[in-house]
């Protein structure tokens, strides 16, 4: 270590044995790596990340998973998962030093070696014991959160955790698959308006494209024509459904609940097929002859909905 490293250390250090002086002391140390790391000078910040893990104690951990980081970002992952098994073998489940590990291996798309670490901090938990700790709370939301993005099923526990982006992500898309092949039901069709595609490509951009809705109307016109009758669409939207689901249950909490029919339906619907030069019954603007009225409907389906399981996460998981 250089002179200048060395009166950097000395700084930090303190003649008094107080274990509060300690954790300063050892929290100097990683806030003087994180900014050698701001100044570009990143062996000064690995020369301090070396002397916490070789002095062991409390903040030996916190190093060693700033340490991997910095490997992490300059694609030295193997020397990355390397130094994390050690502070895995340490085995203190409750650190800080634990969970920002795991997120650290989810960030880098790790998901199945994360699981395990949120699964060896998780295993053996009541619901009692996460209901009253912050701490376990976040602990079992992220498990829940890698689980869904591993297309796992969740168990009871899990339950207990936050939905995460992704699960709530999934969820929307399993529902939007609901109406993917519609069925006609005395002569109507219940279809997703594109407003409500246009409300899930501002929240998920990065799931649906302009294409797969293209090719969701394509697919309902193809469902159409094998029905070969005049039918007509009722474009809908998620608003639609909780609207209903609301009023059916405010009716059921009346003193005398009646069984009268909800709401009359104050949208026209759109006739199936339409007349020659009219828009499409999609709402794209297009006329039906050069749009969903244009060739064979069918084409090759879109995935919208959760993608499937990693190869070898459940194997992994039967480790822990």
């Amino acid at each position: 270590m250089d002179d200048l490293l060395a009166d950097e250390v000395r700084d930090c250090d303190t003649d008094d044995d107080d274990t509060a002086d300690d954790r300063d002391r050892g929290r100097a140390l990683l806030d003087a790596a994180e900014q050698h790391l701001l100044h570009h000078q990143p062996e000064r910040a690995v020369a301090l990340w070396q002397r916490l893990i070789n002095e062991g104690g409390e903040y030996a951990d916190d190093a060693r998973v700033e340490y991997a980081g910095h490997l992490f970002r300059h694609s030295r992952g193997d020397g990355a998962r390397a130094v994390l098994h050690k502070v895995m073998t340490n085995g203190r489940t409750n650190s800080v030093a634990w969970l920002q590990a795991a997120l650290l291996l989810e960030r880098h798309g790790h998901l199945v070696d994360a699981l395990i670490w949120y699964s060896l901090a998780t295993d053996g938990l009541t619901a009692d014991e996460v209901s009253n700790s912050l701490w376990r709370k976040v602990m079992v939301t992220s498990r829940r959160r890698v689980k869904s993005a591993l297309g796992m099923e969740l168990d009871s526990i899990d339950e207990l955790g936050e939905v995460g982006e992704v699960e709530a992500s999934d969820k929307y898309f399993d529902l939007l698959d609901l109406f993917r092949k519609p069925s006609v039901l005395r002569g109507a069709v219940q279809v997703w308006s594109r407003e409500e595609f246009a409300e899930a490509r501002r929240r998920w951009p990065w799931r649906i494209s302009t294409d797969s809705i293209d090719t969701y109307y394509r697919e309902v016109e193809g469902v159409l024509r094998e029905y070969d009758e005049r039918v007509t669409i009722f474009h809908r939207t998620f608003k639609f459904f909780l609207d209903r689901v609301d009023e059916l249950e405010r009716r059921l909490s009346e003193p005398h609940p009646t069984a009268a029919p909800p709401a009359p339906d104050d949208n026209p619907g759109v006739p199936w097929p339409p007349e020659r030069n009219q828009p499409c019954w999609c709402g794209s603007g297009r006329k039906y002859e050069r749009c969903c009225g244009l060739g064979d409907p069918a084409g090759s389906r879109q995935a919208w909905g959760p993608e499937g399981l990693r190869a070898g996460a459940q194997l992994a998981v039967g480790r822990v």
